[in-house]
């Protein structure tokens, strides 16, 4: 599309975030209760790695649902 993407993925105990995207966008983690357990604002070209404590299934997300996706930490 041009505009670049999000790309996210899993690792031990950690969701990464890397942004290829022209703009910042902010963007949540949230576990499939409800709750919301990271937000940060993601900068063109940063990666964000944020450490998640209990294994599981989370959804990272952007306010506009542009990018959603569902991944599993172990």
């Amino acid at each position: 599309n041009g505009f670049g993407t999000l790309t996210v993925t899993a690792g031990k105990r950690k969701i990464t975030v890397e942004s290829s995207l022209r703009h910042a966008t902010d963007v949540r983690i949230v576990n499939l209760a409800g709750i919301t357990l990271s937000t940060f604002t993601i900068e063109p070209g940063e990666t964000v790695e944020t450490r998640i404590n209990t294994s599981g299934v989370y959804m990272v997300e952007s306010p506009d649902n542009m990018y959603t996706k569902k991944i599993t930490v172990r």
